[in-house]
């Protein structure tokens, strides 16, 4: 990892950033404010940005699920790729630290300006997760002045900036290596449902809410939901080569079989083979609570502990790999989900453990990738299908 970081030869077109100063001085290349991204966004291009049109605005869902045998939920914000695109945070050239302080952690308040994204959902390379690059700035660079990745190529050429990949110490089999960071970005007025109320099964117990920011793509306004201040910052994938990939965690969804006879009423609602355990996929309130939000998805990781002792467990990330539990119908009675139980409180699954127990007892099938749409495939997932999701924390 740390010759990958080193050698700006392993590193993408963005490398062609990190040029010498230029002998004279530089020109100013302050960057035209075009308005919001949604002045360039059509209703049809509107469809591949995360979050639904519901009546009261839109809304990223917030869904509930399980993890170590305890409800949680999280916000669902789409398919996602394991590749990383690059986001460009300003640091002044005498700050070296920047953008981290002094004990690891991240420093917005040492930021100059509002940072660029390098891409934008419905664009080839857009990803929800960021290799983060820092922008050197002189003292007299005031914060916006560059909006975009051509403003600071143009910058870098004439030796007003100097571009280099963030680097830290992620401590452990790690060390020192690129960073990685989550953020959303979404239309102008776009919330995550439910941000900010009790935690999923614990009442009168806030979750920490999630602040809005913003930056720029393009010289275009964009607004974003950054995930730093709850999970952190990441090391890439140790199996990253030119493109810095995503590390992953695993997220396991019940399967049932309605082909081979299940009466479940996930079945009943939906003309499938197999269905989801999930309300969110039928569109129907199994559980009777009054909302859309229940699964049975266990989730393998969570901000803040550590992996588990079962390989199927791993530190945190928000690229969750789908992990699909068949049950075949003749263990319909034996497998009590939300489904069949209509309540959250008395599933059989609500841990990777009791996966792991309903295996080798012979109820469900061993979790398989789930597969991807060929129509609709990402070169970088390998056939199998990854969600973008982040997960309700406590204050």
């Amino acid at each position: 990892m740390e010759d990958r970081v080193a050698n700006p030869c392993l590193l993408p077109a963005v490398a062609a950033l990190l040029l010498l100063p230029a002998c004279g001085p530089p020109a100013s290349l302050v960057e035209e404010d075009l308005g919001p991204i949604e002045a360039v966004v059509d209703e049809v291009a509107r469809t591949v940005w995360p979050g639904v049109q519901g009546e009261d605005g839109r809304y990223v869902r917030l869904l509930n699920g399980f993890f170590a045998g305890e409800p949680t939920a999280f916000w669902f914000g789409g398919f996602a790729p394991r590749r990383t695109a690059d986001l460009f945070w300003f640091c002044r050239s005498g700050d070296a630290s920047c953008p981290f302080d002094e004990a690891g952690g991240f420093a917005r308040d040492r930021a100059v300006g509002d940072p660029v994204f390098a891409t934008m959902p419905g664009e080839v390379d857009h990803s929800p997760f960021w290799r983060l690059w820092v922008v050197r700035v002189p003292e007299g660079y005031e914060p916006n002045e560059l909006k975009s990745t051509f403003g600071i190529e143009q910058a870098a050429e004439d030796g007003r900036v100097v571009v280099e990949a963030a680097v830290t110490d992620h401590g452990g089999d790690i060390g020192p290596a690129e960073v990685l960071v989550h953020c959303l970005m979404v239309l102008q007025g776009t919330v995550l449902e439910g941000n900010g109320d009790d935690l999923v099964g614990r009442p009168g117990e806030p979750s920490r809410a999630i602040v809005p920011r913003t930056g720029w793509h393009k010289q275009y306004r964009v607004n974003v939901f950054d995930f730093v201040d709850t999970e952190g910052v990441f090391a890439p994938n140790l199996s990253s080569e030119s493109v810095p990939l995503m590390p992953e965690a695993n997220i396991f969804v019940f399967h049932r079989d309605c082909l081979g006879g299940s009466t479940s009423p996930a079945c009943a609602a939906l003309d499938r083979d197999e269905v989801a355990v999930s309300e969110r996929g039928i569109e129907r309130d199994l559980t009777g609570d009054g909302d859309r939000r229940d699964t049975n998805n266990i989730i393998g990781a969570f901000p803040g502990v550590a992996a588990g002792p079962d390989p199927w467990e791993s530190a945190y990330s928000p690229l969750w790999r789908v992990k699909a539990v068949r049950v075949p119908a003749a263990s319909d009675a034996a497998v009590n989900l939300i489904d069949t139980s209509g309540d959250q409180d008395v599933t059989d699954a609500r841990s990777v453990a009791d996966v792991r127990a309903l295996v080798q007892a012979g109820l469900v099938a061993e979790p398989e990738d789930l597969p991807e749409d060929t129509s609709s495939s990402i070169p970088s997932n390998d056939g199998a299908v990854f969600f973008s999701c982040h997960t309700q924390v406590a204050l």
